[in-house]
């Protein structure tokens, strides 16, 4: 490979032990963000050496912040990738070993910021230096190992564009294992140590671990009393994704490397606070009560919870709907003593605007007292405000989503150079937004418009991938506008290629350009780590696996475990909308019409009534064929019915199942008919399909014998929002 073009592979993680293990929505977020920053070093260390980065697209907005250079709002997520792979010019004088250099610079120098301000220079009389010497010896030691080893970096250097694998192969050379360590566990990360140290839970060891911590969170700096609740103890590493957005607006570095320029790294201004996800479950809640709620009621419940809480934990959320709500108010209303009350009450605690919270005597329990005072103000609340048809307000869901999208076989498509090029511009205007020489195809939305517009907060976007956390009643939503976003962000960019579609190594064309989605609609009580992990497997193993690609799945997880999953690809569960929005034809879901169809039960026209979807797990065990074996579900084995049998049969139980509109029409014909027009979705829905990714028609995917009620059950859960 002497004096010839060579290209960089380079990989940063563990990924999934960062980022996936999390106590809350806030730890998720800072290991995606300390990620994408540490990657972006990577990529900016590359630069420094002469290369330049092929693949992916680098997000141009976050390089020139890292840089110093940034304009703009800076970025609130991560959007680089921790894989990228850039050509270099002269093998011979580039420094591969220099990159992973650099990464460990930047994240020890942050580490270390963070150990300055809250534990390092935490003696202040000489009583408490006498009893912390060896505490604080013990700790420097734990601290000191964990920062140094816990970055796994890969590389390797190919003469070869197209191979796209090569730093796969070079990965499975061997594989990251976590170093073995003593004594109790970090609350946050498994298998890492906490910081106190203490070599196992005794109870005089417990209690100097407890000393230990009460001497960091009393010092009352920078918010680590909200950052550090009672009964957590960290390892460093999870100390510094709870702590650094603090410190991280204040943070520089200079990298100074052996034969190098030294070059600086900048930081900014992130977010210290991000929406829990018992907040983000009440989302639509709190925007009601901010236009609704009495005010005199209201403020009696803010003074209550906030003396519960000490303090206003969501006090920097930047949430579409509740910021609307706010504006109408106050637009029109000058009493600014009203306007700061109502800052102040979506600024709570999430948890307090849940009655089985408050209900709960081990929440809380040094101040019993004042928890029941805060559960009756909540309910003379929720008693005295109705919605804007002078109706009841819902009751609050104790449910949120987390979204997971990820795009279908691009690793295939990249390994042909043809491809690349509109691939790397396609995700680009996926993620930062169309911005092209023309006006007709050009608009500034990129994924985190799209998760905002959708009452969201986004983790990560980066490449292909997709993290969000939303709203239950928005997730669906925003998973079909980011499909559409991505489908025509890849239109726009095969069309400037001069291309009509993706080539596979044989040169033929590529149909698909498709991304899948994974829907988590979870329990506040529900462990989040748990989820994380199983979003994962929800959209590869089932989205993208069983489905075929290009495809939707939904699980429901209640505090008993998994109660429901459905998957469907996109061309079931989606219908056209017929409005054109200027780029393409806006989609329906099924589910989510279903689901408006099922809540107009309490008006006088209701379409689908509760008894209805009691007995549908019974009406398809009499539908479906007997199995000796589960993989026979998708074998020729015909159904007992057909698909049309089976939609009359399950009509007429909907015309028999209660007082329903059709169930009025005195023509049998005509209300058989329009019966069958109703429940035909719900049926469609509830026979799974397998899709082949190279047939478009599809008549001939592969469905299956059996109707599974599941389908049915996630409209009824959605319909009522969890909320029996």
């Amino acid at each position: 490979m002497s004096n010839q073009v060579a290209y960089f592979h380079f990989t940063l993680g563990p990924v999934q032990s960062f980022v996936s293990q999390a106590r809350r929505t806030r730890d998720f977020w800072a290991g995606s963000f300390l990620l994408s920053w540490l990657s972006a070093v990577a990529i900016k260390a590359v630069q420094q050496q002469g290369g330049e980065i092929l693949f992916p697209k680098a997000d141009r907005h976050y390089l020139d912040y890292l840089a110093g250079k940034g304009k703009g709002l800076p970025p609130k997520q991560g959007s680089i990738p921790n894989r990228f792979k850039a050509e270099i010019s002269d093998i011979n004088v580039f420094k591969p070993d220099l990159i992973s250099e650099a990464v460990q610079q930047a994240w020890k120098a942050l580490a270390n910021d963070i150990w300055c301000h809250d534990i390092g220079n935490i003696i202040e009389t000489d009583e408490d230096k006498k009893s912390w010497d060896d505490q604080i010896e013990t700790t420097i030691k734990i601290w000191n190992r964990q920062i140094e080893s816990f970055w796994d970096m890969s590389w390797i250097i190919s003469d070869n564009k197209e191979d796209s694998a090569v730093l796969d192969q070079r990965k499975n050379w061997r594989a990251y294992i976590a170093p073995e360590e003593a004594g109790v566990k970090c609350s946050m990360m498994e298998g890492w140590q906490e910081l106190s140290g203490i070599k196992s839970p005794t109870r005089k060891l417990k209690e100097e671990q407890t000393a230990f911590w009460q001497k960091i969170r009393s010092r009352e700096k920078q918010g680590i009393k909200s950052d550090l609740r009672k009964g957590e103890a960290l390892c460093a590493i999870a100390f510094v994704k709870r702590r650094f957005s603090r410190y991280f607006q204040a943070f520089k570095y200079t990298i100074s490397q052996k034969g190098l320029k030294d070059w600086q790294i900048y930081s900014w201004k992130v977010p210290s606070a991000v929406p829990s996800v018992s907040y983000m479950a009440a989302v639509h809640y709190l925007k009601e009560m901010l236009l609704q709620a009495d005010k005199t009621l209201l403020i009696d419940f803010i003074g209550k919870a906030h003396r519960l809480t000490e303090g206003y934990g969501e006090w920097q959320m930047d949430i579409k709907c509740i910021q609307a709500a706010k504006q109408k108010q106050f637009s029109s209303d000058i009493d600014q003593y009203q306007q700061r009350y109502k800052q102040r009450f979506t600024a709570l605690d999430g948890n307090v605007f849940f009655t089985s919270m408050l209900e709960n005597p081990n929440r809380y329990e040094d101040k019993s007292e004042l928890r029941k005072t805060v559960l009756a103000a909540l309910n003379r609340l929720n008693k005295n405000t109705k919605n804007q048809y002078d109706n009841p307000l819902d009751k609050v869901s104790p449910f949120y989503a987390v979204l997971m999208m990820d795009g279908d076989s691009l690793g295939s498509k990249m390994s042909v150079s043809e491809n690349q090029n509109a691939i790397t511009e396609g995700l680009a205007y996926f993620i930062n937004g169309l911005k092209t020489q023309d006006s007709k195809h050009s608009h500034k939305m990129g994924v985190a418009e799209y998760v905002y517009q959708h009452n969201g907060f986004l983790i990560y976007a980066g490449g292909d991938d997709v993290l969000a956390i939303l709203p239950l009643e928005d997730a669906i939503p925003c998973a079909i506008a980011l499909r559409q976003h991505y489908q025509q962000c890849f239109k726009v960019a095969l069309q400037y290629a001069g291309m009509s579609d993706f080539i596979d190594k044989k040169g033929n064309p590529v149909v698909n350009t498709s991304i899948s989605a994974a829907i988590e609609y979870v329990h506040i009580k529900t462990p989040l780590t748990k989820i994380l992990k199983d979003a994962h497997h929800l959209l590869d193993d089932i989205a993208k696996e069983k489905t075929g690609r290009d495809s939707l799945a939904i699980r429901v997880w209640k505090p008993g475990g998994l109660q429901q999953q459905w998957s469907q690809p996109w061309k079931i569960a989606l219908y056209d909308d017929c409005v054109n929005d200027g780029n393409n034809t806006a989609k329906k879901c099924y589910l989510n019409q279903l689901v408006a169809d099922f809540q107009s039960a309490q008006n006088e026209d209701e379409q689908f009534s509760s008894q209805f979807f009691y007995k549908i797990r019974e009406y398809f065990r009499m539908l479906n064929p007997a199995l000796n074996n589960e993989k026979k579900i998708f074998s020729k084995q015909k159904a007992v019915l057909n698909d049309e049998q089976a939609m009359q049969f399950i009509a007429m139980e909907y015309i028999h199942s209660g007082e329903t509109r059709v169930s009025k029409i005195k023509n049998a014909v005509q209300r058989k008919q329009e019966a069958c027009d109703i429940v035909r979705p719900l049926v469609t829905q509830c026979r799974p399909v397998q899709r082949d990714q190279q047939e478009t028609d599809t008549s001939q995917w592969n469905r299956s014998t059996q109707l599974e009620a599941d389908g049915a059950l996630i409209v009824r859960f959605l319909a009522h929002k969890g909320v029996e």
